[in-house]
């Protein structure tokens, strides 16, 4: 039997038979190396060829090189089995045929099973290590090259030494800038007793930095350096540091992409250049700068170690709000291992942490659909080892001008390459039997990819359809009046309509309702609510959707669809009845209300339930297993319950208003930022509450917004709230919401001044005594148990602001005392272990003022004491507790709690957090902490 053997991982050879094969020239060796690495069973077509192998200056005539090349290339590898050829034409390009061995599917065959050792030795130097270099500075082989050092790097980490040192000597050799590998190869030489080979080599490595990039040492080398000079003969190798995170965000790469080789051209140094690159695309919409975007980030990956973030922010979409920066910096931080509590507040704080994030690293961040500069500003890493490629509408001429922007500005395809496209979608066979066909859709398409894609997604579903009859239908359509393509004769709608008509009716009515849908992306189960069918009976009709590309899947069970593609079914969902229109927005507003509140009982059971009102038939809301996948429903779906808000307010489902504030307020203020947002919300419910003369709504509305306003230290506003709440309360009548409204305007004096002072203590003790007069009443009236539960709550959680208006004002610390500890004996009779916690912490925070730091220490003491093994212990808490400590001249437990405090802290950037960090840092040099933790 016929055999070809093909090695690249080195020198490029080829065996047939058991004989060597004579290659030819480097060139057309190299076109061999690029069929192999860019094709393998696919073919790479010539454009990409020629980039590849001329990258730095075309041949005089590029096309007839490669010809002959291929020419060469079959008669030096012979017949192929049953008389054909090695190498044959295809789509536009050259593909390798037959069965043949090649060396790097066996590596990567080895290496995914586990047998390293194995996969490495099969390299007998760098990938292509005699191609020009052109060919292995591609991203391609570049990223071959990758694979190989990711391979000897895990191989180190767990393979035998005896088996894996000569390689890993080996791969450092190769790769001597690669301090992964060098730092492992130091850990490993030093295990196996060669200490000073591995001193000697760290002192060679630095040199060659310094000398010839001009650096010191990474972290991992210097790490490895100090575990050599501090332990003489480990045992053992060190294990590597735990990987950052490593992001991988980008879309897939666009299908069938053709043309634009002008534009990669000019940006195809964005793979290359360590200074850092900034390139805005930008264009008409759907004439694909997106697709662009993806296909250059793709193809750039690999020279970008630390990952890729991409975000679509939003800038033209024609319902939802453009992304805000500090939305979309807060999704960056996350994917690159900052969580959200840990996240600053503000916009300014979370561009300053993003661009420190990003310092050392090399990472390729795309910014899509951006609909400004101030937008994009934010977003821009500050280092020089990132590149960020941003599309949009607009030419965005300031960031060109002021951040030195590379700008490309994308016209329609040309007449080539859009055939081209079809081809590739069609077929050259289906293409090149009607050519007077096609170029007339090309025509009638003006170049735009959105619309090329569409037309050959329906030609593509029904094979038999002639392509002249589908230009006479598109000939014949009218165009989309609002989206017209520049130099065609009709537009973006002439091939949406002709698409819509030959959907069948569900999928036709799908696409209608999914422009009523408010948020960036839709879940299949969103939709199904919307229709009011059953989440498994449009599965069908998003399938057509989907193989029509008026939709997207953008990962499992979630869709997106273009610009254009809303802007029409917009138009359409208008031609429907109101009456039905309006019964499918209620049941969108009903499956997002009931599903958000089945999160939150899932998150928090003890949380009282609310009426979720009436549902219409045909909702099918989510229902959670775990308190972790309810959470992660709510970071999903965050940006539609937002858009989802919007869409109740516009319209008129107010009471779907104010019921999605109930469920996300926990959620946003409990995320960095969330207060905010959770302000702006319960504000719009608040207003609607009060137009349909909803008490007890406005009642929960006005008590969240004063404890909004009490997190973000505002006390003007908390006060105001707080107030109406009083208000509200004594209108309606009711003891319990009068006393939560002065049990918070107590609040707002007592922690939110610091010390209060006579008058606020004075207004404090006023508010706190009148509060418990009305718990008193409550508890002598009788009632419903849970009412006589939240009037004992209110007592708890006003006792304490009783005990710091006495503290401050004319009943001093020992009334304070009193009071607490009348507190202490009505919490344990009640068996309140919260409010024993919380009045032990207060007890503290009065001795702690006073300057007794023994009775201070103890009753925090008592406090951490009623934790569960479960909980956290509060942050505040034990800062105070080392205070007393270090006051007490116990040095060594006033450090343990003060570790842990800032332990607790760590990368958390609000303002309370930095104002304990202050405070516990001062502990080794002040020495005198002048007041409790607030």
């Amino acid at each position: 039997m016929m055999r070809l053997e093909l090695s690249l991982l080195g020198p490029l050879t080829g065996r047939r038979d058991g004989r060597d094969l004579d290659l030819g020239a480097p060139q057309q060796r190299a076109l061999l190396a690029v069929l192999l690495v860019l094709g393998g069973d696919e073919p790479v077509g010539t454009d990409t060829i020629i980039d590849v192998l001329w990258r730095t200056g075309s041949a005089a005539d590029p096309a007839t090189m490669v010809h002959q090349y291929v020419s060469r290339l079959r008669r030096a590898l012979g017949p192929a089995p049953g008389g054909g050829r090695w190498i044959e034409r295809s789509r536009g390009g050259y593909v390798l045929t037959g069965d043949r061995v090649v060396d790097l599917a066996r590596f990567r065959q080895l290496r995914a099973g586990g047998a390293l050792v194995e996969a490495l030795r099969l390299w007998r130097g760098p990938v292509a290590a005699d191609m020009p270099s052109t060919v292995r500075e591609h991203p391609a082989f570049v990223a071959v090259g990758q694979e190989y050092v990711t391979a000897v790097r895990a191989a180190a980490d767990s393979a035998p030494p005896e088996q894996v040192l000569p390689l890993l000597e080996q791969g450092a050799a190769w790769h001597p800038y690669d301090e992964g590998l060098q730092a492992r190869l130091l850990r490993l030489l030093a295990g196996n007793g060669r200490r000073a080979d591995a001193l000697t080599r760290f002192q060679q490595l630095r040199d060659r930095l310094v000398d010839e990039l001009g650096v010191e040492p990474g972290a991992d080398l210097q790490r490895a350096h100090r575990d050599l000079l501090r332990d003489p003969a480990p045992a053992t190798v060190a294990p590597p540091p735990a990987e950052p995170a490593r992001p991988a965000q980008l879309p897939a790469a666009p299908a069938g992409f053709t043309g634009r080789t002008d534009e990669m051209l000019a940006l195809d140094r964005l793979a290359g250049d360590s200074r850092g690159v900034l390139a805005v695309i930008s264009g008409l919409g759907g004439v694909g700068k997106t697709a662009l975007a993806t296909h250059l980030a793709h193809r750039f990956a690999p020279s970008f170690p630390d990952g890729q973030l991409f975000v679509d922010l939003r800038g033209f979409a024609p319902v939802a709000e453009p992304v805000r920066p500090a939305v979309a910096l807060r999704g960056f931080l996350e994917a690159l291992g900052v969580p959200g509590a840990r996240q600053p507040e503000d916009l300014p704080g979370l561009s300053a942490l993003y661009r420190s994030t990003l310092a050392a690293r090399r990472m390729l961040v795309v910014l899509d659909n951006a609909a400004d500069e101030e937008q994009v500003r934010p977003l821009l890493p500050g280092g020089p080892g990132c590149a960020v490629v941003v599309t949009s509408r607009r030419y965005l001429g300031g960031l060109v001008a002021y951040e030195g922007a590379e700008a490309v500005v994308l016209g329609p395809l040309p007449a080539e390459s859009s055939r081209a496209f079809l081809a590739a979608r069609l077929g050259d066979a289906r293409v090149g039997a009607e050519p007077e066909a096609a170029d007339r859709i090309v025509g009638i398409c003006g170049g735009l990819p959105l619309a090329l894609a569409v037309c050959a997604a329906w030609a593509g579903r029904h094979p038999r359809f002639p392509l002249a009859a589908i230009a006479d239908e598109l000939d014949a359509a009218p165009g989309l009046d609002a989206f017209t393509v520049a130099g065609a004769r009709h537009d973006v709608r002439t091939v949406f309509s002709w698409s819509y008509r030959h959907l069948s009716d569900p999928a036709a009515r799908l696409l209608r309702l999914t422009a009523l849908h408010p948020g960036p992306d839709v879940a299949r189960t969103t939709l199904a609510s919307t229709a009011g069918q059953d989440p498994a009976a449009i599965r069908g009709p998003l399938d057509e959707l989907v193989d029509a590309n008026l939709l997207t899947e953008r990962r499992p069970g979630r869709y997106v669809s273009h610009d254009l593609v809303r802007a029409f079914a917009a138009e359409l969902v208008d031609g429907d009845p109101p009456a039905e229109t309006g019964e499918a927005v209620r049941r969108l507003l009903d499956h997002y209300v009931q599903t958000a509140v089945a999160a939150v009982h899932r998150i928090n059971a003890n949380r009282s339930h609310v009426d979720c009102g009436p549902v219409l038939p045909g909702v099918t809301p989510l229902r959670f297993g775990d308190q972790a996948s309810a959470t992660s429903w709510f970071a999903l779906e965050r940006d539609n319950l937002r858009a989802a808000a919007d869409l109740a307010t516009e319209s008129g489902n107010d009471s779907h208003l104010w019921r999605l504030s109930w469920a996300v307020n926990p959620y946003l203020q409990h995320h960095g930022g969330g207060w905010q947002e959770s302000t702006a919300l319960a504000e719009r419910a608040l207003a609607a509450a009060r137009r349909h003369g909803e008490s007890w709504w406005q009642w929960y509305l006005l008590n969240t917004l004063g404890r909004a306003a009490m997190a973000l230290w505002d006390p003007v506003a908390s006060r105001g709230w707080a107030g109406q709440l009083v208000d509200l309360g004594r209108a309606e009548g009711d003891d319990l919401w009068t006393g939560y409204g002065l049990g918070a305007l107590a609040a707002t004096y007592c922690d939110l001044m610091d010390p209060p002072g006579p008058d606020g203590a004075a207004m404090a003790e006023r508010y706190a005594d009148e509060a418990l007069r009305l718990c008193d009443r409550i508890d002598a009236a009788g009632g419903p148990a849970d009412r006589a539960a939240s009037a004992r709550r209110l007592r708890i959680a006003v006792t304490p602001m009783k005990a710091w208006s006495l503290l401050h004002g004319s009943g001093g610390p020992a009334a304070a005392v009193r009071h607490l500890h009348r507190s202490l004996d009505a919490c344990r009779t009640a068996g309140d272990r919260i409010g024993l916690q919380n009045t032990w912490n207060e007890l503290g925070r009065v001795h702690l003022f006073t300057g007794d730091h023994a009775a201070a220490a103890a009753a925090y003491t008592e406090a951490l004491a009623l934790l569960l093994p479960h909980e956290t212990p509060r942050p505040d808490m034990l800062a105070s507790l080392a205070v007393c400590r270090h006051e007490l001249g116990d040095r060594e437990a006033a450090a343990r709690h003060r570790d842990e405090v800032l332990h607790l802290i760590d990368g958390v950037h609000h303002s309370v957090a930095q104002r304990l960090r202050e405070q516990m840092r001062g502990l080794d040099t002040a020495g005198h902490p002048d007041s409790a933790v607030r």
